[in-house]
């Protein structure tokens, strides 16, 4: 695993920038909290993480990696595919789909994050209600709802099915209780919405899809997390 994670350093251009901005994080550490026990609100803390380019909170995984873990290749490949990335961490899979000459959007809560995508789109929001309707063939949401409320993402799922065009999908990882059956978090604090903590059974995860009115298409088991005891699954729908 060692070895692999070099070897990709070494090769993969987004591997060598996630590497760079990670020293740089370890080095320049004021400004954004690291203690999520801190977190007050989750905009704000956002924000600081973003603006500050702090790693340890953005995903800092290559647009090879997130496109495997989704198991979206082929959506890539159509020709007229329309795409959203929801949570662009650090930038990374918009500038590569753009390059790819694919029409790209980015949704984030944090200004700093869509600062930084401007570049290769205009298309940004801030907030899933301000979605075009019936626009992407595609969307891509990786390391994303650990992050977030059962409310907010209901809320979000509504918007997200509403921007789907006919045919299109939502590819959504989500982590699940590594244990069998497995028990959901029942403590959706801030805290652990900041800290990536918040995990859903599958069959939670496919009931609130359902329940907002959304079709399960295909779910399965792509990653274990030992050091937090998760199981990394990924979800599509529309």
């Amino acid at each position: 695993m060692v070895l692999e994670r070099l070897l990709r350093q070494l090769t993969d251009p987004y591997a060598r920038k996630s590497f760079r901005n990670q020293v740089k994080s370890l080095i320049f550490r004021r400004g954004t909290p690291t203690d999520v026990r801190e977190v007050k609100n989750l905009t704000d803390f956002w924000e600081a993480a973003h603006s500050q380019r702090k790693q340890l909170w953005l995903t800092g995984s290559t647009p090879s990696e997130v496109i495997a873990r989704l198991d979206v290749i082929p959506d890539i490949a159509l020709d007229d595919a329309s795409i959203l990335d929801v949570g662009v961490g650090l930038g990374f899979m918009v500038e590569y789909l753009c390059d790819l000459g694919k029409r790209t959007a980015a949704l984030d809560v944090s200004q700093s994050a869509l600062n930084r995508v401007k570049y290769w789109t205009s298309n940004c929001y801030r907030d899933a209600s301000d979605l075009p309707t019936n626009s992407f063939s595609l969307i891509m949401h990786h390391l994303v709802a650990q992050h977030m409320h059962d409310d907010a993402l209901r809320l979000q799922i509504v918007h997200l099915i509403r921007s789907l065009r006919d045919g299109g999908v939502i590819a959504m990882q989500f982590a699940a209780p590594m244990t069998g059956g497995g028990v959901p978090t029942i403590d959706q604090s801030l805290e652990l919405q900041a800290g990536g903590g918040v995990t859903r059974t599958p069959e939670e995860m496919c009931s609130l899809i359902v329940d907002v009115g959304g079709t399960i298409r295909s779910l399965m088991a792509r990653e274990r997390w030992e050091r937090n005891g998760s199981v990394y699954w990924v979800v599509k729908f529309s």
